[in-house]
Order: structure tokens, then C-alpha cells, then sequence
């Protein structure tokens, strides 16, 4: 017989700054339903399917209350993406005036990458939309004025790239990042830009489909104490992940002279940015000695 008030299937609860996690000692991220604790720090001998903490028991002659069903958001479409965030980086855009050329000089590049990649100001932070193949925005990605970098909430990563660079047949670039994007831009060069070391090869495909000239995918020389070597292993997935699905030839390369990436490269050359002559023909030297068409 049940005794009374004896709740035999209780509710997971977060924990608060009131009641901390019993295991952790922690105000946040864990649960807790009686005896029962979801601890997202400390090990235990069950560990959530997910990846996503352990449970421990308090009493041991209990028997675990099933974990709540996590409810997934339908993924919404490009499309609907592109409505919201649009008209978002549209306004940006339009009101970030001074800050914009703020911006270019402080990277390095010319003003007029940072108009062809639509860079706006939000009023705390610069905004670089992202694409997909068709042009939709996705998502937004922001800079702050000490360089943190984040991702406006709801969207979804996408590419950076000025559609008119796609148009062109000369050998493409794909890049790490916006300002790696402006600094090709700022050279004249083909250029599209991924949004992590490893990330956009799905895009990608679908973007470069059709392209006819050649395909380089450029890492970081950005080797870790550890001996990690994270544009290495980013550029090559990016890579095979995209060999796989376009059956073609596509090279990797690397920033020349020691840079870490192509921004490092272009800045090492003391080039006005602003001089759009001098500085294609620093791109055309670079596109040569980076050997395109030779063994990679």
C-alpha cells in the first residue's frame, strides 16, 4: 500500500542557486527529480545515450524515473531563414556607416569588401551574413570590437561570398572566415569563405557544382602546442567531403611565407588596400607561386 503524498514518479527539476546540484555543487545545466540526479559534470556508472551528463542515485534501492522526452524544433527552411534574417542584415547594413570603415582598417583590407560582404553594425558588434548556394541568409555572424566572434541566435551557418566572385572561372578559393574572404576580395581573387575549419562542404557543393575553373581549398598553418593541427585537418575533410559528391580534381593549399592565414599573408606585404592595382598584382603573385595544377 501506498503511503500517502509518496510521489513514486517524480519531475526532473532544474537546480538553482537555492537548491544546487547535490553531486556537482553547482547552480546550473544539472536536475534533479528526488533522489535522482541528471549531473552534467561528475561521472557516474550510467551515462546518458545522448553524451549529455550521468545520472546518479542518491538511494540506491530506488529504481531511475525516466528521463524527460526532449522536443526537437522543425527545422526550418531557407527560405524562412532568409525572410527573417534578410531584412535583418539589411538594416544593419544600412546603419553602420563610419563603424564599417572602422572595420576594414583595422583588418586590413579594402572598404569596399567590406560593402561587397554586406558587413553592417548592430550597435555592439559588426554583422557578416552568411549564405546558401542560392543566396538565401541564413544566419548572421558577428564580430566584436576585441575580435570575439558569434552567431546570432535561430540561424543556420551558411557561406560568405560576394556573388559575383562566384561568377567568375579564375581558381576559386575556399577560405576560412570572412576577413580571409575581404582579404582575397581586397587581391582580386575567387574567393568563397567557409564558416569553420571543417564546415560548409554541403553548401559548397552545391555552390561550385557548375564551376569550371579550378578548386582550392586553403588551410591555416595554425599548429597547436599539442602538435594539433586544426587547418590541416579542417581543409582536408572539407576536401573529401566534397571530391566525394563533385567527382573532380580539388587541391589544397596553405598561406605562403609562413603566414597563418591569407590576411596574415596580405598584411606581411604593407600593400594599401586601397590601391585596387597593386594590390591584384599581389594576388596574381600569390594564385602563381601557390602552384595551381601542380601534384598538391
Amino acid at each position: 500500500m501506498r503511503e500517502s503524498g509518496m510521489n513514486t514518479k517524480p519531475n526532473w527539476q532544474r537546480v538553482s542557486k537555492r537548491n544546487p546540484c547535490p553531486v556537482c555543487q553547482k547552480p546550473d545545466f544539472c536536475t534533479r527529480a528526488g533522489n535522482f540526479v541528471h549531473c552534467m559534470r561528475v561521472p557516474s556508472n550510467r551515462p546518458q545515450k545522448d553524451g549529455m551528463g550521468w545520472i546518479h542515485r542518491l538511494d540506491e534501492s530506488l529504481a531511475i524515473p525516466p528521463m524527460p522526452e526532449k522536443k526537437e524544433r522543425p527545422r526550418r527552411s531557407d527560405e524562412e531563414l532568409d525572410r527573417c534574417f534578410r531584412r535583418m542584415a539589411d538594416k544593419w547594413f544600412d546603419g553602420a556607416g563610419e563603424k564599417r570603415a572602422e572595420l576594414a582598417k583595422s583588418l586590413g583590407v579594402a572598404l569596399r569588401t567590406m560593402e561587397a560582404l554586406r558587413v553592417g553594425w548592430n550597435g555592439a558588434t559588426w554583422t557578416i551574413p552568411e549564405y546558401s548556394a542560392k543566396g538565401l541568409t541564413l544566419g548572421i555572424g558577428t564580430r566584436a570590437p576585441d575580435g570575439s566572434k558569434k552567431f546570432v541566435l535561430g540561424g543556420r551557418r551558411g557561406l560568405v561570398f560576394q556573388p559575383e566572385s562566384i561568377l567568375a572561372q579564375g581558381p576559386m578559393l575556399i577560405v576560412e572566415g570572412p576577413s580571409d574572404v575581404a582579404a582575397c576580395l581586397t587581391m582580386g581573387l575567387c574567393v568563397v569563405g567557409r564558416p569553420s575549419n571543417n564546415g560548409g562542404a554541403a553548401i559548397l557543393v552545391d555552390l561550385l557544382r557548375e564551376y569550371q575553373g579550378p578548386l582550392i581549398v586553403l588551410g591555416e598553418n595554425d599548429v597547436k602546442e599539442d602538435g594539433r593541427w586544426p587547418g590541416k585537418e579542417g581543409a582536408e575533410a572539407v576536401r573529401a567531403a566534397m571530391c566525394r559528391r563533385l567527382h573532380r580534381r580539388i587541391e589544397i593549399r596553405y598561406p605562403l611565407d609562413g603566414a597563418k592565414d591569407l590576411r596574415n599573408w596580405l598584411l606581411q606585404w604593407k600593400v594599401d588596400p586601397e590601391k585596387s592595382s597593386a594590390c591584384r598584382k599581389l594576388g596574381a603573385s600569390f594564385i602563381r607561386r601557390l602552384g595551381v595544377g601542380t601534384r598538391a
